[in-house]
């Protein structure tokens, strides 16, 4: 099954050989892949809002009166900063690697047929987006205000 040299040190063949009999390899790679994943972007929304989905083919949860957070199955409608206001810095990563110990603002699940989440508002079709490995995904939002919240943490997983 596996070779090794003179030196009595595996062969990188033959070790990858050994860890594809094993079951090894897909493990790590996911491993790997979901390592210290946490991406950050400065927006200035036109619409002091933006949404998470895992497809920009959604219907936008709206309402009436003012709240932070409005949500369904296939969209998260997440207020922000007013951008005459300044900026607002998102966060998106896997919830383990935000390290949030508190409460979040929301807390639900999201449809995730397409494979990823993706972070985008009514003028830019993306802002941010994450690989995510199943159908449905577990988001967790974390900011730093209710009212116009201009540092927003969303955590998946």
């Amino acid at each position: 099954m596996a070779s090794f040299d003179g030196n009595s040190n595996p062969n990188l063949s033959s070790l990858l050989e050994l860890q594809q009999h094993a079951g090894w390899t897909g493990q790590w790679a996911e491993i790997q892949e979901r390592e210290m994943t946490v991406l950050d972007r400065r927006i200035a929304p036109e619409y002091a809002s933006f949404y998470i989905a895992g497809s920009r083919k959604v219907e936008v949860p709206i309402g009436g009166e003012p709240r932070t957070v409005r949500a369904s199955r296939d969209c998260i409608n997440m207020s922000c900063l007013n951008s005459q206001d300044g900026d607002t810095v998102v966060f998106l990563g896997w919830a383990d690697d935000l390290g949030r110990l508190e409460k979040p603002i929301h807390d639900g699940v999201l449809n995730t047929n397409s494979g990823v989440v993706i972070v985008f508002d009514a003028n830019m079709p993306e802002i941010l987006s994450m690989a995510v490995p199943t159908p449905e995904t577990r988001v967790r939002i974390w900011a730093n205000r209710l009212l116009e919240p201009d540092r927003i943490q969303i955590g998946l997983g």
